[in-house]
């Protein structure tokens, strides 16, 4: 055997002191995990529920389907829990992993040659845009009913344990050109060096509001909906509820935590008084009922209570009458009239 001059050995040494500094200063190409072990628990846990029957589902978006759309799926939820960031990482962190991709689904003969004649020697298993191009073909109506089971699923096995859940909203941003999308009006507060104080822009904006349910407890999300940017979230606060409530049981929510975009009396009396579902909403600053609650600090029939080691003071306030659109529809017409009579609402406030 001839003498190979070209082969040399690299030491290298574990210096965890040196990794943590180079995170905290962002000099990093990438980072991941070095091992996938917990995913055996993970695929134990979605056999137990039934997940892959859930994703077992024929999107609108595809023509012909050469893969298990479960199989795609799957393998995204997996990128996402390796915390690959790129789908441009995937071949690298994600494809090299043979025992995983088995463990995900994927034949020893996809793992070897692809899916497909199309990819064969070229990407194994699948290549990667058809990952990237499964989210785009999955429409909102199979989206929704993945979700929609998966909740189901998960309630009747017994892991939601908690009645308190949190209703909140975020905005998902697009460009113009995103078809569906939605546009609104923000205000931008940036600093002007030309006038050396922090002012207010407007920007107009495009895109889609996601509007989210979940379980205190666990954090599973057992309720959500896509609309677009401009709308309010107040106007599907009721459906989704009721969506929460078929996917787990009507009497599993007992108290709704939401925020103050949920702000709406006909909305908030009809979840106490019809759904039996108590909720816990922040005000805003300017309303009448903020400033009414601010002025009967200390008096009597309020009740104090302080934590000194985190400087908090609390006051509750009850029975507070000046929440004029809190009923039924068409309650606030009268609350200029002899007539009017007020729905009384508790309040808290934290000083």
């Amino acid at each position: 055997m001839e003498e190979n001059d070209n082969i040399s050995w690299r030491f290298h040494k574990r210096d965890d002191r040196k990794v943590a500094a180079s995170v905290r200063s962002g000099d990093i190409d990438t980072i991941t995990g070095t091992g996938w072990g917990f995913l055996d628990k993970f695929f134990c846990f979605l056999y137990a529920m039934g997940f892959f029957d859930i994703e077992d589902i024929r999107s609108a978006g595809y023509q012909r389907i050469m893969l298990p759309l479960a199989l795609l799926i799957t393998t995204y939820s997996v990128k996402i829990l390796l915390g690959i960031s790129s789908m441009n990482k995937v071949p690298a962190l994600l494809f090299r992993e043979i025992a995983l991709l088995s463990l995900i689904g994927f034949t020893a003969t996809q793992i070897k040659e692809g899916s497909c004649d199309r990819g064969k020697g070229k990407s194994s298993p699948i290549n990667k845009n058809t990952l990237s191009r499964m989210l785009f073909r999955l429409g909102i109506k199979e989206s929704v009913k993945i979700l929609d089971d998966t909740a189901s699923s998960v309630a009747s096995k017994r892991f939601l344990i908690g009645t308190t859940y949190t209703m909140d909203a975020t905005d998902i941003e697009t460009t113009q050109k995103c078809q569906g999308c939605g546009k609104k009006t923000v205000k931008i507060r940036k600093f002007s060096r030309k006038e050396g104080k922090f002012v207010e822009t407007e920007k107009t904006i495009y895109g889609f509001k996601l509007i989210v349910i979940w379980e205190n407890i666990s954090r599973a999300v057992v309720a959500a909906k896509v609309v677009k940017i401009a709308d309010h979230e107040s106007k599907h606060t009721l459906s989704l509820v009721r969506t929460a409530q078929k996917n787990i049981g009507k009497k599993k929510i007992r108290l709704l935590l939401i925020g103050n975009g949920f702000m709406d009396g006909k909305t908030l009396y009809t979840l106490k008084h019809k759904m039996k579902i108590d909720f816990i909403v922040r005000i805003r600053k300017n309303m009448q009922l903020a400033s009414d609650a601010r002025g009967l600090k200390g008096t009597p029939g309020t009740y104090e209570a302080k934590d000194k080691a985190k400087g908090l003071e609390v006051t509750g306030i009850p029975g507070l009458t000046t929440y004029d659109h809190y009923g039924k529809e068409g309650h606030s017409k009268d609350r200029y009239k002899k007539i009017f009579s007020p729905n009384p609402v508790n309040c808290v406030m934290g000083w």
